[in-house]
């Protein structure tokens, strides 16, 4: 399992930065429910995909979480080649996760 805590903009700008694979930010809120589920998820998606997984702190970040338009908690922001390839709002399975790393992989 491979999930990367981003603590810093620039943290994050060095995941995307000439990243081949797709990279998934799991954007979430301490106090948030559906948020602590989420990561569960996002563990075994970690163990199912060759995607860069990430989560981020919105309370900690919160400059980073308005810069990507996140209005919402849990927000799973997906990357490919560094650009926004999707973005998913609320509590996403873990087949639709995968289904859009795939898809952001194939971009």
């Amino acid at each position: 399992m491979d999930i990367r805590e981003i603590t810093t903009e620039e943290e994050l700008e060095l995941c995307l930065i000439g990243n081949d694979r797709p990279v998934a930010v799991d954007i979430f809120t301490s106090w948030c429910l559906p948020c602590q589920e989420l990561e569960r998820t996002m563990e075994r998606v970690s163990l199912e995909s060759n995607a860069l997984i990430c989560k981020l702190d919105a309370e900690k970040l919160p400059d980073v979480a308005r810069k990507y338009g996140v209005e919402a908690y849990p927000t799973v922001v997906v990357f490919s080649h560094g650009k926004v390839f999707k973005k998913m709002v609320g509590l996403c399975s873990r087949a639709g996760i995968i289904k859009v790393l795939e898809d952001a992989a194939n971009a």
